[in-house]
């Protein structure tokens, strides 16, 4: 069997329709003016990217993630020079350096990375 969560094709198949139908109010409820730099957290397949893209005429859209199949699926899928899809772990967010601008966690889980932690507890 496919595991959903692991293909970017079947993790789109089965979780896009959901992120689709609640894509639309939740970007309309935002109400952000067009021509905007936009950071989509956790983007995934590119769902809210593509929505983005298509509604609000944004000037960038850096759309990032922790799986390089969802990435790589988005990329085949949104194939836009103002789109910048990138594979980055959490703890690695230093190069974003972009102040004043929409960001998105969406429905992502973030899980820093601590090393001095030893449980969590």
């Amino acid at each position: 069997m496919n595991d959903s969560w692991v293909s970017g094709f079947s993790y789109d198949k089965f979780m896009g329709r959901w992120s689709n139908l609640v894509a639309q109010d939740f970007l309309s409820w935002l109400a952000i003016p067009p021509a905007r730099i936009w950071l989509d957290v956790g983007c995934g397949t590119g769902s809210l990217t593509r929505l983005i893209l298509e509604t609000y005429q944004p000037k960038e859209i850096i759309s990032i993630d922790s799986s390089s199949d969802f990435i790589s699926y988005a990329q085949r899928s949104i194939p836009d020079r103002s789109v910048h899809f990138k594979v980055v772990w959490p703890n690695h967010w230093s190069w974003i350096r972009i102040p004043l601008m929409p960001l998105f966690l969406g429905l992502c889980l973030i899980l820093f990375h601590n090393p001095t932690l030893q449980s969590w507890k």
